[in-house]
């Protein structure tokens, strides 16, 4: 394939030193129209549909759901108009790829000002220019200018000013259909992969239901002779008062049935006696280098700990509950904030303290603490636990109502049995978690490579050899740019008249004129108005002509505007009636 040199002062385009033939490289802006803000609150009781940087989907790359108010509610940055084809790339932390192109199907008018809305002119294909940003080249050099340590982010400018690689029109129309077709492909691939982590958290949570209802180990407890029970097992470690009656008026839900060999307990009678069942440290202050790691309900997961980002806290804080430093080997539960946690305490972790959103059960070494996590990650026990929760604001579990959770008890060999059969299982499911997290990472690396030889050049045949191929002419992107510049500075010197509309007179002013709202405007007349005429009544002059365009194609996006075309050639504009 010929490929040309390009040499250019601008550090991105600079990092590929090579275009197919007939391409060129140019800034962004260069290739789409400017969009100019808008006010809905002009238009007080339209509806407007509104996107903002929550309504993208950054794995699919869409517009999933687009939010609604009147114009009295627009927030105030609401002020950027789209229409289907526009690009709407995110401005604030870029690398997260808020980015989607606007489908035909939306009905939302407006989006946020952190959006950058680049909307396509001559030169470039909506989707063409949709599927550059998506690549790492271009967001990895915006992340790169992003300013603000909080709120880091790109300006419109910088945005517009990035260099993209324009290839002959209708090669870029080859590059959109061969990149779609690949693209769907890969996300068809991406949707299956994405339902396969459900399905695992399914397996995991019935995994726990057999080894805690004794289905698990059904087969080994019938080729087993002369069996201590779980009565035995209490007896004999905690003694008899640790037996419960399962259930009572304390429990919400009705229990699963077990095998005879077994019997209940209660979370209570199996925790040393010498230390407390009760949560941690209320206010954990500001983050201290060097102090005392303190577990939350966000390090506390369902079977394991998160340890990738615990607070430290003052060690001065911490030593007042002194009583929830952790020795390891106890059980940690959830019971505020995010429920549903539950794990056994590493002997690593020995030293940490936690804090009021996680409670701690010691329990007594002579049962397995494994065990006991099994039962209480349960679905039967979390179901307990749901049915226990209290508060609005804030929801969360008693410690009273945790102490009172039944458990069942095995006898103590089938335990163990237990313990051994979950690990095993639970052990595939996580290997099996790591191929998938694998695949996932190969299905974003197969989207790169996909667009990198589509802007590279070699993903279909440039316009360059195909001409040459068939014996013809084509047209450069050079020359496509030229052209649509000519074209831009020729309009810019003489604006041509709209059709269907007379010229506006000019006034003579020096001051800007205070405008009214479009729609406010034609209420008030008894007779529909042409757009010159309104122009005029709403107060607009020649410096904003834009402005009242913009503030027209809304209303009537937003049916505030009705528009009449008797014939051809003549256009006019009324209230739409409520």
């Amino acid at each position: 394939m010929a490929r040309k040199k390009k040499t250019t002062a601008n550090h991105e385009a600079a990092a590929v030193t090579e275009l197919p033939e007939g391409w060129e490289y140019t800034p962004l802006r260069e290739v789409t129209q400017d969009v100019p803000n808008v006010d809905p609150r002009k238009d007080p009781d339209g509806e407007f549909g509104y996107v903002d940087i929550s309504s993208i989907d950054n794995e699919r790359f869409r517009i999933v759901e687009a939010k609604t108010f009147k114009g009295a509610d627009a927030p105030s940055r609401a002020r950027r108009p789209i229409k289907p084809g526009d690009v709407l790339f995110s401005n604030v932390r870029t690398y997260l790829k808020n980015i989607a192109i606007v489908p035909p199907q939306c009905r939302a008018q407006l989006c946020s000002t952190g959006f950058t809305v680049i909307r396509p002119n001559e030169a470039a294909l909506p989707e063409y220019l949709f599927y550059y940003t998506l690549t790492d080249r271009f967001v990895d050099a915006l992340t790169e200018r992003q300013t603000g340590s909080s709120y880091p982010a790109v300006t419109d400018q910088i945005v517009l000013s990035s260099w993209v690689p324009i290839a002959p029109l209708a090669e870029q129309q080859r590059i959109v259909t061969k990149v779609r077709a690949l693209l769907e492909r890969s996300r068809g691939l991406r949707d299956r992969l994405a339902k396969l982590p459900d399905i695992l958290h399914r397996f995991r949570q019935a995994v726990l239901a057999a080894a805690c209802s004794g289905r698990l180990t059904e087969e080994w407890r019938s080729t087993q002779q002369a069996m201590e029970s779980g009565c035995d097992f209490l007896d004999q470690t905690v003694g008899d008062a640790a037996r419960a009656e399962v259930p009572s008026d304390n429990d919400p839900i009705e229990p699963p049935a077990l095998p005879e060999e077994w019997t209940w307990s209660r979370v209570e009678s199996l925790c040393d006696p010498q230390r407390a069942i009760t949560y941690g440290v209320i206010k954990l202050g500001p983050e201290v280098d060097g102090g005392v790691p303190t577990l939350r309900s966000s390090d506390v997961r369902w079977l394991r700990i998160e340890d990738s980002h615990i607070k430290t806290i003052s060690r001065e804080i911490a030593d007042r509950y002194e009583r929830t430093y952790l020795r390891g080997g106890e059980v940690l539960v959830t019971v505020r904030g995010t429920l549903g946690g539950v794990a056994v305490v590493p002997p690593a972790m020995r030293g940490l303290n936690i804090s009021r959103e996680v409670a701690m059960l010691p329990i007594l070494p002579v049962v397995p603490a494994e065990f006991v996590c099994y039962a209480i990650g349960a679905p039967w026990s979390q179901q307990w636990l749901s049915e226990q929760t209290k508060g609005v604001a804030y929801t969360g579990v008693n410690i009273r109502d945790l102490k009172l959770l039944p458990l069942p008890i095995p006898p103590r060999e089938e335990q163990q049995e237990i313990i051994r059969r979950v690990e095993i299982l639970l052990d595939a499911a996580n290997r099996l978690q790591n191929r998938l997290d694998r695949l996932a990472g190969c299905s974003d690396r197969l989207t790169q490579s996909v667009l990198s030889k589509a802007f590279r050049g070699d993903l279909v045949p440039t316009e360059a050899e195909l001409a040459r191929q068939e014996g013809r002419d084509y047209e450069p992107a050079s020359v496509l740019l030229e052209r649509i510049k000519s074209e831009r500075e020729a309009g810019a010197k003489k604006k041509p008249a709209r059709k269907g509309r007379k010229k506006v007179a000019k006034r003579k002013t020096t001051t800007k004129v205070e405008t009214r709202p479009l729609v406010d405007v034609l209420k008030e007349s008894k007779k529909r108005l042409s757009p010159e005429q309104l122009f005029a009544a709403a107060g607009f002059d020649e410096n904003s002509v834009d402005d009242f365009y913009a503030e027209l194609r809304l209303a009537v996006q937003a049916g505030r505007i009705n528009e009449e075309r008797p014939n051809n050639r003549d256009v006019y504009l009324k209230a739409a009636s409520k």
